[in-house]
């Protein structure tokens, strides 16, 4: 008797390898998931998965079951991902901005720490002067009238300029010339110089003519106001006067005599009230 027949077939060794029969399943082609199936929801394009989010779970972890179930988006992200959530600290308002230092008030305390006598409304009376003491050089042709009071580089323009003018038989001719406010923009000191800017607001109606006929040729009759920007410095070294009434004219030693622009009528020289060493060195026209 062939060893085992009219037995029953021993238990089969669950190691063993089975011989492949192509009309049956692989049972190794099919692992049960760990977790439930992702449920689904129904749209007019068909059905799209949940992703499903457990309470308590950190954003952007999704988990297949639980409690909740959140549709997801066209990026596979679930919906209203990414939007803006107001949280106190983004959209807590930025602190204000610390207010720009005052160009005009650090400058001028930083002059009068070395010149304790500094004015700065005698400043500017100076300048208002000093502002047609130019425009009376420039008007008259006569570059020497403003020497005094422009920076050596400003005043060889300015010479340069009236030279032109002369050459070319112009006369630059600015009637009813006046001023409307003298005001202080910026100041400041350093080793170097002293500086302040004022910017001088003026009309008049500014025109030339050719000197041998007398016709214009070139600017406007009708009255017309303008801005410009003066900036003076002078040597950190130098130290405000006290202001005097002056009888005579310091340059000529005459009575004092002087006209709107504070020319002396005797040498034709300009008369400051008090000489602090402030020259104008540029000058900035704003309209």
């Amino acid at each position: 008797m062939t060893p085992g027949a009219g037995e029953p077939p021993a238990p089969a060794d669950p190691g063993a390898r089975r011989p492949y029969d192509p009309n049956q399943p692989d049972p190794r082609a099919h692992v049960e998931p760990q977790n439930p199936i992702t449920p689904t929801e129904a749209t007019p394009q068909g059905t799209r998965p949940f992703v499903v989010y457990e309470p308590g779970m950190a954003p952007g972890y999704p988990h297949f079951g639980g409690a909740t179930a959140v549709p997801e988006n066209a990026s596979g992200f679930p919906a209203g991902f990414g939007s803006h959530v107001a949280t106190p600290l983004t959209d807590r308002p930025p602190p204000p901005r610390a207010p720009a230092p005052d160009p005009l008030a650090g400058g001028i305390a930083a002059i009068t720490a070395h010149d304790p006598d500094f004015s700065l409304p005698a400043f500017q009376n100076d300048a208002e002067r000093t502002f047609f003491i130019v425009q009376s050089a420039w008007m008259q042709r006569k570059p020497d009238l403003s020497h005094q009071v422009m920076a050596e580089g400003l005043w060889q323009q300015h010479k340069m300029q009236i030279e032109a003018m002369i050459a070319n038989h112009e006369t630059d001719v600015m009637r009813d010339l006046a001023v409307a406010s003298v005001t202080p923009m910026a100041a400041g000191a350093d080793p170097q110089q002293d500086w302040i800017t004022i910017r001088i607001t003026a009309g008049c109606a500014d025109y030339e003519v050719d000197d041998r006929t007398g016709k214009t040729i070139a600017g406007d009759r009708q009255f017309q106001e303008w801005a410009e920007d003066w900036t003076f410095n002078r040597l950190p070294t130098a130290k405000s006067g006290k202001p005097a009434a002056l009888t005579e004219c310091p340059n000529c030693g005459a009575p004092l005599s002087t006209d709107i622009a504070g020319i002396c009528s005797y040498c034709h020289q300009p008369v400051l009230g008090t000489d602090q060493g402030w020259r104008v060195a540029r000058i900035a026209r704003l309209s």
